[in-house]
């Protein structure tokens, strides 16, 4: 199972996190299970601990015996059991009225209601559930390690959740933990331009003195429950929603790669390291070569590129012919711009047609026009039937310049496209990151896809006969139908 093999994999790194200074320690993740490590190993240094859970979901599900597959729904319940957390502080909410406080303790009944009456009697007795005013007003014990989940502000959070993330900031930075662990939880928001913003909003509002990390899960990671399946099934149906970060907002290390300027700067201020080795390679590719030529090239302007993705397809179906623009300069050339234009159903391909590369900035609006009209009747799929844009989507990616790849697994699926060129033919074929982004890809699906797709088969990345270019990717989403 991915998530029980990253896990192993990422525990071992904690005890010597852990160590490594005597400030606060804040570790931020995209799912809450990565806390169990860090408050496992924080608790045998220092006894048993009380837990701050800031956190809509109450992440207690016990485990059944002989049950060792945490996730993140149930490993605060691990630390109950293994004696580790004495007591939970519940905040799953800032204001819980009656009916909510009611809803949310009834939840946790019935998760506890399939073990035994002495376990579900244990649990209870050490769950206590408040809301923030009455929290604050509470005498917590220093001992407590505090965790925070950002999808305590999507579910009845009071009447201005960026006033609660702050107010959480605040407090936090005045009491002080030596544990802190901070979750995005990207499988719960309902705004993928909120979670990041509140993210951006806790790293500006932390004040204490402090150490971070970043931890985050594998590319291509798998869904931990039915709740998160049935996330990824609406974002993969309306993709254009989540346009902030490019589209579906999975957990993993497309997410961080994909994380908004904004939210990059706020954590580069508190000069963030990795707490793992994906999230060193997603640091990495924050400051690459190229990227901030890339998304200057994209800032602000994607939505328009996008829409006019859209309006050339309309203009080509009454009858409009767009030619195609100049190649002016070559594809690994600094200056050095492509765009690619993708019509979809949230299930199959239309169409697509792209400029890997050789185009400056003023062409780019050309490029999409032509790409829009030849995309509609692309043979691979069929020319698509005029004015029927009903659950279809355009998707534009915006390439900056072309780096030769150390090897084939040298880049980040669902941030760079990557482009393989046969050494004995020349042929050169391409695979936008937008398709990891939207099935979830791996390294390994993603170079079979692109190999398959240059008619060389699923193994055909292998080969000795192949050169590998891979660009950081800008991509952007619109429904037709609107």
């Amino acid at each position: 199972m991915r998530v029980r093999r990253f896990f192993l994999i990422f525990a071992s790194m904690f005890p010597l996190l852990l160590s490594s200074c005597s400030k606060i320690e804040v570790h931020v993740h995209d799912r809450h299970l990565f806390s169990y490590p860090l408050v496992k190993s924080y608790a045998e240094k220092q006894g048993p601990v009380t837990l701050v859970l800031i956190d809509y979901h109450h992440d207690i599900l016990p485990l059944a015996p002989g049950n060792d597959v945490l996730a993140s729904y149930s490993w605060v319940g691990r630390l109950l059991q293994e004696k580790l957390v004495s007591s939970v502080l519940w905040i799953s909410g800032r204001n819980l009225e009656l009916p909510n406080r009611d809803a949310r303790m009834a939840w946790l009944c019935r998760s506890l209601s399939h073990t035994d009456p002495e376990t579900e009697a244990f649990f209870k007795s050490k769950v206590v559930l408040c809301d923030w005013p009455e929290f604050c007003r509470m005498e917590i014990p220093e001992n407590s390690v505090v965790t925070v989940d950002l999808d305590v502000c999507t579910k009845n959070p009071g009447p201005d959740p960026d006033v609660f993330v702050e107010e959480i900031a605040e407090w936090i930075s005045s009491f002080k933990p030596e544990l802190l662990t901070i979750c995005l939880s990207a499988a719960y928001q309902n705004d993928s331009e909120d979670a990041w913003r509140w993210l951006s909003s806790f790293a500006d509002g932390f004040t204490a003195e402090s150490t971070w990390f970043l931890e985050c899960g594998d590319f291509g990671e798998a869904p931990e429950s039915l709740e998160e399946t049935a996330a990824w099934n609406l974002w993969r149906e309306n993709p254009d929603i989540f346009s902030c970060s490019a589209c579906a907002f999975y957990p993993g290390g497309a997410l961080w790669a994909n994380a908004p300027l904004e939210a990059r700067n706020a954590l580069f201020k508190k000069k963030i390291r990795a707490g793992n080795g994906e999230a060193g390679l997603v640091i990495e590719s924050w400051a690459e070569e190229g990227r901030a030529e890339t998304e200057k090239a994209a800032n602000g302007k994607m939505p328009l590129y996008v829409k006019m993705a859209s309006e050339s397809l309309s203009a080509s179906w009454r009858g409009e012919k767009f030619p195609s623009p100049e190649i002016s300069v070559d594809f690994q050339n600094e200056k050095s711009l492509g765009v690619a234009v993708r019509f979809h159903s949230p299930w199959s391909d239309k169409g697509c047609l792209a400029f890997y590369g050789g185009l400056r900035e003023e062409d780019i609006p050309a490029a999409i026009s032509y790409c829009a009209e030849q995309a509609s009747k692309d043979p691979r799929y069929g020319e698509m039937q005029s004015g029927v844009v009903e659950g279809l989507f355009a998707n534009v990616c915006l390439f900056g310049a072309w780096k030769k790849m150390d090897n084939p697994t040298d880049f980040l699926p669902g941030y760079h496209s990557i482009l393989i060129e046969e050494t004995l033919s020349g042929n050169r074929t391409l695979l936008q990151s937008a398709i990891a982004l939207e099935r979830n890809y791996d390294r390994e699906t993603f170079l079979s896809h692109l190999s398959s797709k240059a008619g060389l088969g699923s193994d055909g990345w292998k080969s000795q006969n192949l050169v590998f270019y891979k660009s950081p990717t800008v991509t952007a989403y619109k429904s037709l139908s609107d």
